[in-house]
């Protein structure tokens, strides 16, 4: 399966750190507004800049209103515009203490957002763990506008490799936004996600399920059906799957996801083309080569005439396609793939590790065609460069290895064999595979 790391991110946060109240759901609560109530925002907005918080406070009010007759008194949009109202009610009342603290929670926010714009990450860190602190003090533990800075701050822990900070944080935010806004809302719903990717992506995919699940739920809910948010946690939910070796469960969830991505964005989106990449390889671990094949077929038709050259996805649609074809009995057009997906690696400077896995797929066709010379070279190929990367115990060198040794069997070189055998002695309860 496609590597998930891509998927960690730092969505919207140089724009969020700036300011505590402009959250990304008030942000949504503008863009989907009329012009009236995107006009009374930035009146309140205003308001609040110099520092006239009782009129603000009156002008979220009004735009609650608004907001409770077109979405409904409960729709989360309502919510976060209550919210704003409740947070300049609040900031009218401050002493000059307490007003004092605000400053430095803004200026810590301005720190942070200036030392992400310069990939300064300890810095960002560091100011957004006192902006948690003051803002704690300021407006308790279980503040929405708290839980909003923790999940900035997770969001950076999480890109940064720090899953269990990140964890304790989003799981902070998460109590205090559900207390305040309920289940049905944005913000809920991202770190639900958010809670679930960094599960996957630290090799937890059976505990992500639930999360992922939970954030499918809601996005479908908040979102609707036909949203390209919904159709990407559909996606997310099905790769856990898969990768927890359901790959039955995955294909209904990757095919909705992918369903409502070609609704939503149209035949030759990228993001279709990633769904189509997914469900082909979860339809091949469950043995529907044929099925895979198709999907695969339209995943690289996508890809590769995207406008701006070389899709980075392109390489990996090209080189699951080439396995589906050798499992359809289609090897010449494998091989075919194989070959350019392999002068793309060599030409790029991928990873030797990624190049070896390529190497050994090549040969083993060869291999089957008698095509000897060339097989073997390329096994040698893949077995030194997966004992420098990987080590000669991996199953991934002693695979490459075992299928060196098996070419050299049948072309009746076993004196040759002979000395590389013994290096493929199994661990106990394992098996070495000679062949594929």
């Amino acid at each position: 399966m496609i590597d998930r790391s891509e998927h960690l991110y730092l969505s919207g946060l140089a724009i969020t750190l700036v300011l505590v109240f402009e959250s990304w759901a008030s942000a949504q609560t503008i863009a989907q507004a009329p012009t009236p109530l995107e006009s009374m925002t930035a009146a309140a907005r205003q308001l609040e800049a110099t520092g006239e918080f009782v009129k603000a406070r009156e002008e979220w009010d009004r735009i609650a209103a608004h907001l409770a007759v077109q979405f409904g008194e409960d729709s989360w949009q309502a919510a976060n515009a209550r919210l704003e109202s409740e947070t300049a009610d609040v900031q009218a009342g401050l002493d000059a203490a307490q007003r004092a603290r605000m400053a430095r929670i803004r200026e810590n926010q301005t720190q942070a957002a200036e030392a992400l714009a310069r990939n300064d990450r300890q810095q960002v860190l560091q100011s957004m763990s006192s902006a948690i602190d003051e803002s704690r003090q300021l407006f308790g533990a279980q503040s929405p506008v708290v839980a909003r800075i923790e999940v900035q701050a997770a969001q950076i822990h999480h890109a940064s490799g720090d899953p269990q900070v990140a964890w304790e944080l989003y799981r902070s935010a998460l109590s205090a936004l559900r207390d305040y806004f309920g289940d049905d809302h944005p913000e809920v719903e991202a770190v639900n996600y958010s809670l679930g990717n960094l599960l996957q992506i630290n090799d937890q995919a059976a505990m992500a399920i639930p999360w992922l699940a939970q954030s499918v739920a809601v996005s479908r809910r908040v979102f609707g059906e036909d949203s390209p948010i919904y159709a990407d946690r559909l996606t997310s939910l099905g790769v856990a799957q898969y990768e927890s070796g359901n790959p039955a469960e995955a294909i209904t969830n990757l095919a909705r996801g992918e369903a409502v991505q070609r609704m939503a964005l149209g035949e030759n989106h990228p993001r279709r083309a990633q769904a189509l990449l997914d469900l082909g390889v979860a339809s091949l671990a469950n043995g529907q080569a044929a099925e895979g094949r198709e999907y695969l077929r339209a995943a690289v038709e996508i890809l590769d005439g995207q406008p701006e050259g070389a899709h980075p996805q392109l390489v990996a649609a090209k080189t699951h396609l080439a396995t589906a074809l050798v499992l359809t009995g289609e090897s010449e057009e494998a091989e075919t793939l194989l070959r350019t997906v392999m002068a793309v690696h060599r030409a790029s400077g991928t990873s030797s590790q990624e190049t070896a896995r390529i190497s050994f797929k090549l040969a083993i066709l060869l291999g089957r065609k008698n095509e000897v010379m060339e097989a073997e070279q390329l096994l040698r190929d893949a077995v030194a460069a997966q004992q420098q990367t990987l080590g000669d115990s991996h199953p991934e060198t002693r695979r490459s290895l075992g299928a060196l040794v098996a070419l050299l069997d049948r072309a009746g070189r076993t004196g040759e064999a002979d000395t590389l055998r013994p290096r493929l002695t199994a661990a106990p309860g394992e098996t070495v595979r000679q062949d594929e």
